[in-house]
C-alpha cells in the first residue's frame, strides 16, 4: 500500500491543497502552523480508509475539531480528503467528507478502498496467508507516558489476548502513545522462549531492529528477577544494564518507535517469519521525528528506518536540517501558509544551504550574537569615518549598540584604534 496523490479541502487550517508523493520518502517541512501536522493527520483519515472494511477494527473519522474555521468565525463545509493509492496491486481512487456538523464521515466515495478492505478481512479470517499492510501514526504526543508506568503485568491479562493479527491495527492511528500494548507483548513472547525452549522468530526481528538501530545497544531483554523487577531492559556496549524507564527521553522514544513499527509487521503477517520486517508494505506517519533525538541519531534514523523496513512508504515532518539533507529529489515537500510552494531534494546541499534556502533561515553561518556585532561595528565605523559629520547623539547612540559586546577585547581595541586614527588625521 502506497499513497501516490491527495487533495485536502477545509481540515484545519488547509483550505485547499494537494501533492504528489514519492513511493519511498517524504519529508513534510515548514514554519510552525504550515499545516504539517495537519496533512498527516489527515492522511490518517484517508488511509484508515481500509480499516472501514474490517470487521471490529477502529479507524479514524472526520471530527468537529478538524473543520476549517474561517476569518469570519464560521465553520468551512465541506470538509473533504481524496486520495490516489497503490493497495493490493490496484490502483484507486476515493474520498471521505464531512458535510455538516451533525454529518458523519462519509463512505458512499470511498467504496473502492473499503471493499478492498473487506476482502482482506475475507481472507484472513478464513485462514489464508495474505499480506496485511501496515498503517500506522506516531503524533508529536509519542512520549509514551504509559511505558513509565508499572511494565509488569498481570499473567492472566496477557493470556486473556487472543492471537489475532488485528492486534496490529490497534491504536495505530491514535494520536496518544500505545506502547504499553508492546510491552505486554514482548514480556508475553519472553516467558514463551523460556518455557518452550525455543526461539521466537517474531520476538528476534523486534529484538534485532531496536539493538541494531540504537547506538551502544548490545542487547534487549526483559528482566523477571524479583530482586530487581526493571521491566524491559537495555543492555549497553559499555557492560551497563538500564531499565527502559531510565533512559532519555530522546531514546525512549526511538526504541519505542522502533519497536512499535517492528512488533505490528509481525503481529500483521507471522506467517513471513524473517522476513516480516523486509516485505510487510504499508504507511507510516511520523510528526517531527527529530524529536528529543541527538543531531548524531537524527543523521541516521532515516537510513536506519528505511533499511529496517524498506517495503514501507515513510511521510514524516521536521523542524530538523540533518533529516532534511536525506531528502532526494522530489522527496522534500515545503509549507506555506498551509500550502505547497515547493517540492524538490537536499540530499545535495550542505547543512548550511538546507537552513539557508529550505528553511529561510538568513545567514545560518553567524550566531544570531555575532551578526548582531557585525552589524553594530559596522555601523559605528562608518560613523567615525564621516569625519565627525555624524552628531554626538547618533554615535552615542552606536555606541551603546556596542556596549553588549564590551567584553570582547578585540573589538575594543579595534574601534579605538579607529578613534585615534581619525584624530590624528
Amino acid at each position: 500500500m502506497r499513497l501516490i496523490s491527495a487533495t485536502i479541502e477545509n481540515f484545519k487550517g488547509i483550505e485547499a491543497l494537494s501533492l504528489v508523493l514519492d513511493p519511498s520518502l517524504n519529508i513534510v517541512i515548514g514554519d510552525n502552523g504550515s499545516g504539517k501536522t495537519a496533512i498527516l493527520e489527515a492522511f490518517t483519515i484517508a488511509v484508515g480508509s481500509l480499516l472501514v472494511g474490517m470487521k471490529n477494527v477502529p479507524t479514524r473519522t472526520i471530527k468537529k475539531s478538524d473543520v476549517r474555521f474561517t476569518m469570519f468565525q464560521e465553520y468551512a463545509y465541506p470538509v473533504t480528503i481524496a486520495a490516489e493509492a497503490e493497495v493490493l496491486g490496484q490502483r484507486i481512487s476515493w474520498s471521505r467528507s464531512k458535510n455538516s456538523q451533525r454529518g458523519g464521515t462519509t463512505t458512499k466515495e470511498a467504496q473502492s478502498i473499503i471493499e478492498l478492505g473487506k476482502k482482506l478481512d475475507r481472507q484472513v479470517r478464513n485462514g489464508e496467508q495474505i499480506n496485511l499492510p501496515l498503517i500506522s501514526f506516531f503524533s508529536t504526543s509519542r512520549l509514551f507516558v504509559e511505558a513509565k508506568s508499572k511494565q509488569s503485568f498481570p499473567q492472566q491479562e496477557v493470556g486473556k489476548e487472543l492471537g489475532s493479527r488485528y492486534r496490529g491495527y490497534r491504536t495505530s492511528l491514535d494520536v496518544r502513545s500505545n506502547f504499553r500494548h508492546f510491552l505486554k507483548w514482548f514480556e508475553a513472547k519472553e516467558l514463551s522462549t523460556i518455557q518452550r525452549r525455543k526461539q521466537d522468530e517474531g520476538l528476534e526481528q523486534v529484538r534485532s531492529a531496536i539493538v541494531n538501530n540504537l547506538p551502544g545497544c548490545k542487547h534487549l531483554f526483559f528482566d523477571f528477577d524479583p530482586d530487581t523487577n526493571r521491566g524491559l531492559t537495555i543492555e549497553l556496549e559499555d557492560g551497563r544494564s538500564l531499565p527502559f524507564d531510565y533512559l532519555s527521553d530522546g531514546m525512549r522514544n526511538f526504541v519505542a518507535m522502533m519497536a512499535d513499527i517492528a512488533h505490528r509487521c509481525v503481529t500483521l503477517n507471522p506467517h513471513l517469519e524473517d522476513r516480516a520486517l523486509r516485505e510487510t508494505q504499508g504507511i507510516v506517519l511520523i510528526d517531527e521525528l527529530d524529536l528529543h533525538l541527538h543531531p548524531s541519531w537524527q543523521k541516521a534514523v532515516i537510513t536506519g528506518l528505511r533499511e529496517t523496513f524498506p517495503a514501507i512508504q515513510f511521510i514524516i515532518s521536521t523542524h530538523s536540517p540533518y533529516l532534511i539533507q536525506e531528502a532526494g529529489d522530489g522527496q522534500l515537500i515545503h509549507l506555506n501558509n498551509c500550502d505547497v510552494t515547493e517540492i524538490s531534494g537536499a540530499d545535495q546541499l550542505s547543512l548550511e544551504d538546507v537552513a539557508e534556502f529550505k528553511q529561510g533561515v538568513a545567514d545560518p553561518q553567524m550566531s544570531h550574537k555575532k551578526k548582531a556585532l557585525y552589524e553594530a561595528a559596522e555601523d559605528y565605523l562608518q560613523t567615525i569615518r564621516k569625519d565627525g559629520k555624524a552628531d554626538e547623539r547618533k554615535k552615542a547612540l552606536l555606541a551603546s549598540k556596542l556596549r553588549p559586546f564590551s567584553s570582547n577585547p578585540a573589538i575594543d581595541a579595534l574601534l579605538e584604534l579607529e578613534k585615534l586614527n581619525r584624530a590624528e588625521k
